[in-house]
């Protein structure tokens, strides 16, 4: 077509408009309309972008605009709201909700966690628990929380080292 876009629409006996529901093509975008309104685009980069003709990245959902760029590191989803933006996962009481980090050589080598049986929320690197938070507020580091702040299992090779301003330090040794 050598017009602005070409365009299928769709209608029964209830659409109000020929323009109503329809897919299009505009340069070389593919385009998805309900209610007369363009809500899916599909750019010629393969970018996807619902709520947005313009998307920032491989997957943009758009319910308001607030910036112009992202980094380009953290672009393949982006959620964008001019007031609170977030996203939800949901899974059933007696399991977890994730956030998984792998690469080429292993598809979990760390996870953000958070646990409906217990409330807790995990951190792991390298396939191993790091951090607890309990539904308590206390949080353990390579350990179980069981008081609101505890640093490794109890072993004699666990302590705290706290650094001061000037280069000095304070180590907090435990031994049991």
């Amino acid at each position: 077509s050598t017009d602005a876009g070409a365009y299928l629409s769709f209608s029964d006996d209830s659409t109000t408009n020929d323009t109503s529901v329809r897919l299009g093509a505009v340069g070389n975008n593919f385009q998805f309309f309900t209610n007369g309104s363009e809500q899916v685009r599909i750019t010629s980069a393969g970018n996807v972008g619902i709520g947005t003709d313009s998307p920032l990245g491989k997957l943009e959902v758009n319910s308001s605009t607030v910036i112009g760029s992202v980094n380009a590191g953290a672009d393949d989803f982006i959620i964008q709201n001019s007031g609170y933006a977030g996203m939800s996962i949901m899974a059933a009481s007696n399991s977890a909700g994730q956030i998984l980090f792998g690469d080429e050589n292993a598809n979990v080598e760390g996870k953000i966690q958070y646990f409906h049986s217990d409330d807790s929320f995990r951190f792991s690197t390298n396939q191993n628990e790091a951090v607890r938070i309990t539904s308590a507020g206390n949080v353990g580091i390579g350990g179980v929380a069981s008081s609101k702040l505890q640093v490794g299992t109890g072993d004699a090779d666990d302590f705290v080292k706290v650094y001061y301003n000037d280069g000095t330090n304070l180590d907090i040794h435990g031994y049991g």
